[in-house]
């Protein structure tokens, strides 16, 4: 999307990490993340040149060249917007990963219930989401005077949204710390709202997570989570940056070969 050479897209994610404090290695050293957010900011800039040289086909091309209002981006938006992708694809992208496999892990019964009625698989895209909050704030300004839960907001004023309150929020939710795959309605606010909403949205459910693995479903018949000390420590977003896990999978009956001229759909 961002349009970043092939060559670089194993750099970039392993620094985000270390930005972002998920990296194990780098900890939570301020400086160290400070030179990787600096190294990624430098990085977007020369790619921002470059696409300015030569548009291609992608999002610092139409950014780098697009106009709101009439009036271009700046040099600042431009990078910053650079920087929330990456992230956003990135970093949230594997924290509900994590956390949705955790979930399944303490609620056994969900898992057998997905596996029994594949038709869910939306609506546990949208509970995983929900319950695991990857991103744990947004910040809005409030465009006029307005009173909520007893407090004023003047306008101007800015306040800070934070989603996984929001995601629990008893007025919304029906017993909110439960894990359910057929929650409905799911009025989440894992994407955000508004103006600033997440540009992964339309593309979470149900195509892209977890499809590539949904016809070995089946065959998994549980998963128990490997016990390393520190295996499951959060982050400074609040997220696992790793979770080991061991899967088994079911026993099958014994069958004999079958020659491969004769191999049909039902046996793939």
């Amino acid at each position: 999307m961002l349009g970043a050479p092939r060559a670089d897209w194993d750099f970039m994610p392993k620094l985000t990490m270390i930005a972002f404090g998920a990296d194990e290695n780098a900890g939570t050293d301020p400086q160290r993340i400070a030179e990787a957010h600096t190294e990624l900011l430098v990085y977007y800039d020369n790619l921002l040149a470059r696409r300015r040289r030569d548009p291609q086909e992608d999002i610092v091309s139409a950014l780098a060249h697009g106009t709101v209002d009439g009036a271009p981006l700046t040099d600042e938006e431009i990078l910053l917007n650079c920087n929330g992708l990456i992230s956003g694809g990135t970093e949230t992208t594997r924290h509900a990963t994590i956390g949705g496999l955790l979930a399944f892990l303490r609620a056994p019964d969900q898992w057998a219930r997905l596996r029994a009625e594949p038709g869910l698989l939306p609506s546990a895209v949208q509970e995983i989401l929900r319950f695991t909050s990857p991103a744990l704030h947004v910040l809005r300004t409030a465009r006029r005077e307005v009173d909520l839960g007893g407090h004023r907001i003047r306008t101007g004023d800015q306040m800070a949204v934070w989603l996984p309150a929001a995601n629990r929020d008893e007025a919304v939710f029906a017993d909110p710390d439960r894990f359910d795959i057929a929650r409905t309605p799911n009025r989440h606010l894992t994407f955000a709202t508004g103006t600033h909403f997440s540009a992964s949205a339309p593309r979470s459910p149900p195509a892209n997570w977890p499809s590539s693995s949904r016809s070995s479903w089946p065959g998994w018949v549980g998963s128990r989570r490997a016990a390393r000390r520190g295996a499951c420590s959060p982050t400074s977003s609040g997220a696992s940056p790793s979770l080991p896990v061991t899967l088994t999978r079911r026993a099958t009956p014994s069958r004999r070969p079958v020659p491969a001229s004769q191999v049909g759909p039902e046996d793939l």
